[in-house]
Formats: structure tokens, sequence, C-alpha cells
């Protein structure tokens, strides 16, 4: 059992060693990828070929292997922007927080409420992340309201248990009427 406990720390220092040596220039060449990636995939409405799907999927793929090998050497806040900028948001966030990246957790976590509400959800996840107070839910209604519309705000403010009439001052009583 020693010699193999020997051979496995050898083997993971080894991999380790190597992995701090070539990293840091792929992290670099991955990020420029994946910023370009990011900015190509939302211009587009669909893509218009399977050379093209091969193209996008192929980078996603080096982008996120890229990503996985970053974190596991704790470069969290390159790890978390690769992971974005493929469309990753939850990799991205659970990245952020085991790094302790506060700002970036926040801004993640807004992000991804909006995404769960468009979707018709969020209600659970918002609650467990920024907690059940009255104050903290219309600010995220208020966030939704700002980024989708007042249907999809009203659905997931009384989701989170608002009471339909607070919800007026900040949807305003002509799209709170829509929305209704």
């Amino acid at each position: 059992m020693n010699e193999l406990e020997g051979l496995l720390k050898k083997t993971s220092d080894l991999y380790n060693s190597s992995l701090q040596s070539i990293l840091p220039p792929m992290v670099v060449a991955a990020l420029e990828l994946s910023r370009t990636y990011h900015l190509e995939v939302h211009s587009k409405f669909a893509l218009s070929s399977q050379e093209e799907i091969a193209l996008f999927s192929g980078a996603q793929k080096m982008i996120e292997t890229v990503a996985s090998l970053a974190r596991g050497q704790g470069m969290y806040a390159e790890s978390s922007e690769l992971y974005y900028n493929t469309g990753s948001i939850l990799s991205a966030l659970e990245t952020a927080e085991e790094g302790g990246l506060t700002k970036r957790r926040e801004g993640l976590c807004l992000e991804y409420v909006v995404f769960l509400a468009q979707h018709g959800s969020g209600s659970e996840f918002a609650k467990l992340k920024f907690g059940d107070d009255k104050k903290t839910l219309l600010g995220l209604v208020k966030t939704v309201a700002k980024k989708t519309d007042s249907s999809t705000a009203y659905s997931f403010g009384v989701n989170c248990g608002l009471e339909a009439e607070s919800l007026i001052p900040i949807l305003g009583e002509d799209d709170f009427c829509a929305s209704v």
C-alpha cells in the first residue's frame, strides 16, 4: 500500500507541476477564445451549417476543459469568466462561490435569478441566495422587470410569496394591470 501511495503522490506532484507551467498561457489563450466565442454566439440568430456547429461546439468544449483545469488549480476568476462566456452561468456561479469572489458571485446570482424567472421559476433559488426579506425580494423583482418585462417580474414576485399589491410601486400601475 505504501508503494501505491508513493506512486500516487509522485504522479500527482508531476501533474500539478506540469499544469502550473503550461496552464497560465493556456488560460490566456482560452480567455481570448471565450470572449470571441461569446460575441459571435450573441451576434448570430442561428448557426447556419454543420461546419459552423462543429466549430462552435469544439470551441465550447475547449473553453470548458480549460475552465475546469483552471478551477482545479485555483484560478477561480479566470475559470468563472471562461464558463460564463460559454453560457454556463451556473458553473460560473459555482466557481465564483468556490473561489470566494463575492462581487462576481452576487452579479451572477442576479443574472441566474433573471434567467430562471424568464423560465417561470427562480423564486426558491432567489430565497436561498438572497434570503426572504420582503425588501430584498422587491429589489429582485425590480431587477427582473428591468432585464425582462413586467409580466415576468410579476410572476416572479408572486412566486416569491409577495402580495400583488406590493408589486404595484415597482411595476407601475399600468404595467401591473397588464401583468395580472
